[in-house]
């Protein structure tokens, strides 16, 4: 008796997903996308070589570099965001303002 893996299907079409033109040339971006963020990460944050033997201490220091990294992505994305909202709330000062209403922060 033969069993397949429960996802298999699922396998199969993404299998079958490979052949079609359009995603072939989506793929094609991929490494000047997802590849070029690994390579910057390598180049910039010293992942090129470890500076600790043993696979715990090397696991270790890559998850502290990829949370620094990603608080320091979190930190872009809510300085973008406050400026988006401090924006707004200077356009609601000014034009309640002109209606002789105050907005105050």
């Amino acid at each position: 008796m033969v069993t397949r893996h429960i996802w298999q299907e699922y396998l199969d079409v993404v299998d079958n997903l490979s052949f079609i033109d359009t995603i072939k040339s989506i793929y094609k971006l991929r490494s000047q996308t997802i590849e070029r963020r690994f390579a910057d990460t390598k180049e910039q944050h010293g992942l090129k070589w470890t500076k600790h033997k043993g696979i715990q201490k090397v696991a270790m220091e890559t998850t502290l570099i990829f949370a620094c990294i990603n608080l320091k992505k979190l930190a872009n994305y809510l300085q973008d965001s406050l400026d988006i909202l401090l924006i707004f709330l200077e356009f609601h000062y000014i034009s309640k303002k002109k209606d002789k209403l105050i907005f105050e922060l």
